[in-house]
């Protein structure tokens, strides 16, 4: 969907630590998922302060995924969303395209 103006709800459950980990986990997801710069100091102040690990690591994929929305020019998040044939957005760059298990135990990534 990546309405902006599901950000100030966003933005108040995932500052609540009495909602569950999954549910900041998923508030986190879509902030990465929107992909504004403007949604960066959220994300880094979770990523310092949240409790919960998964919150944490998913702070840090919707950092990464707004960062490479930035270097490549602008906001314009269609080209992230062409390299996956589906029409979800995950704060996750896609995959390798790696195929073999012999080519994904040896590729740079491990």
């Amino acid at each position: 969907m990546q309405d902006a103006e599901a950000i100030p709800a966003l933005e108040v459950v995932l500052n609540d630590l009495s909602l569950h980990p999954i549910v900041r986990h998923e508030a986190a997801e879509a902030l990465g998922a929107i992909g504004l710069e403007s949604n960066i100091p959220l994300l880094k102040n979770s990523l310092v302060l949240d409790p919960a690990p998964e919150v944490r690591e998913t702070c840090e994929l919707a950092l990464q995924r707004i960062e490479e929305l930035k270097s490549n020019g602008s906001n314009d998040k269609s080209s992230m969303t062409e390299k996956s044939p589906f029409l979800s957005v995950d704060p996750a760059a896609p995959a390798s395209s790696h195929s073999s298990v012999d080519k994904l135990r040896y590729s740079h990534y491990w």
